[in-house]
């Protein structure tokens, strides 16, 4: 923390998504007369998982663009003018923004502003360099890389030295008695009092194409056996972020493109050290869920309740259970049963005075309205007028949100208004959402994930 005068302190936390929940006790801290500023970065995945915190408190969120559009671009090639950074890039505006354009991200142009096309071919001999070499620099290169891919900002020193024996003192060695393999950890990684990790960003992709799914799994497999003795069910601390970072059904899937049999056979692999972790079981049962096997789902979602009895993240995961199971049932009798009992569940959860599922409560909502939506449009269930004015009902009251996935929401609703011949009782004004959406042609939107992040 840094003080800036008697009155005001500013704290300052970098990855501070995985801290949210503790900044929010802070933000509600009386400190009399004095102010608290705290300014924080996040990756923008956790940011958007987490942010659910810091609403309703007083804070300001800026995002910071890589993808380089033409507007950007424009102004890029300006400010390079004026410092008299062009490098090789064209003197004509007509000419070098195009270029500026094909970069497509900030890391692509600096790097090529910088080095020019022959880091390119150093880099690839490098990352072979780095694949062959011992093989410890080897595991722990991909295993720093998928820390990376996670949005985990380090890897702890406790792992380090039960795994590796690489004498990290070489950071304090004269550059010219470095063997060729020392020169690889000196060049490329970062060390500081909590761990280490990777500096280049274009290093970690090149080594990321170069891999299998199958090493992936195997590394991802091992990192969870090796922190095992570190986790517990108590405990929220950095191990927990990890295990739970590296666990979760949704990231295997996006970010390291592994199939859902996969997962399974990944998750089953670490039962014997998880079998006591609530989150443990809340993932295998989302993955079940993937594979449309909801009975199984249902069971171990159970688990992870039994452990964790009050967790709001199981209650909804549970609920929503119900309601896919419903949309995936041929018996319409037996559909309608499942979708009523996840209906009722999730209902409760809406509209709880608990606070701890206060925060909460616009994660169930818009998950209760996408299902129903989509059992009412699958089923061609009928559906009263004083429903469908319930549900616009509920999602004005998440309107306001920042999600993007809103506009989503709101399409469906108004394709099932079209359906049943109800668009008259959709009130609105010209430039609102819901006017917008029915100006435009947008499509059903089939599916859509939304879970609560944290217990």
């Amino acid at each position: 923390m840094k003080c800036c005068n008697q009155k005001k302190f500013v704290l300052l936390i970098e990855n501070a998504s995985y801290y949210y929940k503790i900044i929010e006790k802070l933000l509600h801290i009386n400190l009399n007369e004095k102010t608290l500023l705290i300014i924080t970065t996040s990756r923008n995945y956790n940011h958007i998982k987490k942010r659910y915190y810091l609403e309703g408190n007083p804070f300001e969120e800026y995002k910071i663009e890589n993808k380089i559009t033409l507007d950007y671009a424009k102004k890029i090639y300006d400010k390079l003018e004026e410092k008299g950074y062009l490098g090789d890039l064209s003197l004509s505006k007509e000419k070098g923004i195009p270029k500026i354009v094909k970069k497509n991200t900030l890391i692509n142009l600096f790097t090529a502003l910088t080095y020019g096309n022959g880091f390119k071919k150093r880099l690839s001999k490098t990352v072979k360099q780095i694949l062959l070499s011992d093989e410890q620099i080897r595991k722990i290169y991909i295993e720093l890389s998928i820390f990376d891919k996670v949005d985990l900002p380090y890897y702890p020193s406790e792992l380090l030295t039960d795994k590796y024996t690489i004498n990290f003192n070489i950071f304090l060695s004269n550059p010219k008695t470095l063997t060729d393999n020392q020169k690889i950890i000196v060049d490329f990684i970062r060390i500081d009092k909590e761990g280490i990790a990777l500096k280049n960003t274009m290093l970690i992709n090149s080594i990321w194409k170069e891999l299998s799914k199958k090493e992936i799994c195997q590394s991802i497999l091992t990192i969870l056996h090796d922190i095992s003795p570190y986790v517990s069910e108590q405990d929220d601390n950095y191990w927990r972020i990890i295990f739970e970072s590296l666990l979760k059904e949704d990231r295997l899937e996006k970010k390291f493109r592994i199939k859902v049999t996969d997962i399974l056979e990944l998750y089953y692999g670490v039962k014997e050290e998880y079998k006591t972790i609530s989150y443990y079981w809340l993932q295998v049962g989302i993955a079940e869920q993937r594979k449309n096997d909801f009975t199984k789902a249902h069971n171990h979602l159970n688990m992870a309740k039994s452990i964790r009895p009050r967790s709001y993240q199981i209650q909804h995961a549970i609920a929503r259970n119900y309601l896919r199971h419903a949309c995936f049932e041929n018996d319409i009798t037996i559909a309608k049963a499942l979708f009523d009992e996840g209906e009722s569940h999730m209902k409760e959860l809406i509209n709880s005075k608990e606070n701890y599922k206060n925060k909460a409560r616009n994660f169930s909502i818009h998950c209760y309205v996408f299902e129903k939506l989509r059992f009412i449009r699958k089923k061609d269930f009928p559906i009263t007028n004083d429903e469908l004015i319930e549900i616009k009902y509920l999602i004005d009251r998440i309107i306001n949100e920042k999600d993007i996935n809103i506009d989503g929401l709101i399409s469906n609703y108004i394709q099932l208004l079209k359906q049943k011949d109800k668009i008259g009782l959709l009130h609105m004004q010209p430039g609102d959402r819901y006017y917008q959406i029915l100006n435009k042609k947008s499509d059903i939107v089939e599916d859509y994930d939304k879970l609560i992040e944290s217990y």
